[in-house]
């Protein structure tokens, strides 16, 4: 009898460890950075260890520790049309880019990685979301979205 309690304990703590590794790990998040239909969802699916920003007023500030992605903007227009990020980032560790996801879900890479710079992007007729992705990211971005007042800018709080 006491062999079978020690091993049912045994067994239990086994199974606690690999559920706790399973809801604890961000490995479910690590392959997003590569997979275009994880990343066209709907729905966010990320891990921040430090995230210390805002997105408001058509800019966006972050530093961060990103792993898997997050909707910041929603973008929705009456028409097709463009509109101009500038931004800096410095990430200085992991991979980080910036997309546009279109209402017909493509994906149009704003950057990826450093850099700055003024990008023209095409925003199509619809609903269009702009989201950060990362990898193991750590670093810093700011842009600021340049558009026509017809469009409406919406923050993803």
């Amino acid at each position: 009898m006491k062999k079978q309690v020690v091993i049912l304990i045994v067994v239990l703590l086994i199974l606690n460890g690999i559920f706790f590794q399973k809801v604890f790990s961000n490995t479910s998040y690590n392959d997003i950075y590569e997979n275009d239909n994880r990343i066209i969802s709907v729905a966010d699916s990320y891990s921040y260890r430090n995230r210390v920003g805002e997105s408001k007023n058509k800019r966006t500030e972050l530093s961060f520790k990103l792993t898997g992605m997050e909707t910041l903007w929603a973008i929705k227009s009456d028409y097709d049309t463009n509109i101009l990020i500038e931004y800096t980032s410095q990430i200085k560790k992991g991979k980080l880019k910036l997309v546009l996801i279109h209402p017909d879900d493509t994906i149009e890479t704003i950057f990826n990685g450093s850099g700055e710079n003024t990008v023209n992007v095409p925003v199509k007729k619809g609903n269009n979301r702009i989201k950060i992705v990362g990898k193991n990211a750590t670093g810093e971005i700011n842009f600021k979205l340049q558009t026509s007042e017809e469009l409406r800018v919406i923050p993803r709080e």
